[in-house]
């Protein structure tokens, strides 16, 4: 009968429910250990509490700021460029120092000597002073030199094409992961507004209606198990977000959450 139907389907949904239920206490448990080797403690030393939303879990998928600003600020904080330019300071400062030794190395000593005494003529000795100049003039390193200058210039180059193509990579996965962000913000946004508050409405106005024994049962239980699945979605879109995120200010180099 169509009764009987119902209440196969009915269970049939109801198993799928139990089956997905089963899979998210699982990967609740491996995140819990997860979280446990992480932080190289005791089972007992975290809660990861499971009743209710925690007022610092985000709810939302929150605006953030300009792909132009995250690329300026890229260019100043990323780590690897920044060891790069550190790298880059220091050869110049190498090739510096090595052209220099082309130039003579100078010393001037000076001395001053006081005579006692008299000539036999029954005159004052004079005093003395010296002075020496000492000139070093590299005449048989200057290949060598030259050779220590043009390494150094090379290395220079290589770093110099090395930032340029570090710059060009940061830049592009910046825009890639904002991209993502910003679909992943417009369909929650979408679910915010549109999609979950007509299957809250959807869901209720069947509840009433099967209360007024206008409906089966088991449109009552589709209309929750829809607005379930609704409710999910969102959930992994901001869960996505957050991970996206993550790269993004791994990439910045400084941390962009709440940025707008």
């Amino acid at each position: 009968s169509s009764g009987q139907s119902d209440v196969f389907l009915a269970q049939l949904e109801l198993t799928r429910v139990l089956e997905r239920e089963i899979e998210l206490n699982a990967r609740y448990k491996s995140v819990e250990k997860s979280l446990i080797s992480i932080l190289m403690t005791g089972h007992n030393c975290i809660t990861l509490d499971k009743g209710g939303i925690n007022k610092d879990i985000l709810t939302s998928v929150l605006a953030i700021g300009s792909m132009e600003g995250y690329i300026k600020d890229a260019m100043q904080f990323n780590p690897i460029l920044k060891e790069k330019e550190v790298a880059l300071s220091i050869k110049e400062n190498l090739r510096q120092l090595k052209r220099l030794s082309y130039y003579p190395d100078f010393s001037i000593t000076g001395a001053y000597g006081r005579r006692f005494g008299d000539k036999p003529t029954g005159e004052k000795r004079p005093d003395f002073a010296s002075l020496l100049v000492s000139l070093n003039i590299p005449l048989f390193y200057k290949d060598k030199q030259r050779q220590e200058v043009l390494s150094a210039s090379q290395d220079i180059m290589s770093i110099k094409y090395a930032i340029e193509s570090i710059k060009d990579d940061i830049t592009g996965k910046i825009k890639a992961l904002y991209e993502q962000y910003s679909g992943i913000y417009r369909q929650q946004r979408l679910y915010e507004t549109t999609i979950i508050p007509k299957a809250r409405a959807t869901l209720d106005a069947i509840r009433a209606s099967y209360l007024a024994g206008n409906a089966d049962i088991l449109a009552l239980f589709k209309a929750e198990l829809m607005l379930y699945k609704f409710e999910e979605a969102r959930v992994n879109l901001i869960s996505n977000a957050q991970k996206i995120l993550a790269k993004l200010s791994t990439l910045i180099g400084r941390d962009i959450q709440g940025d707008k």
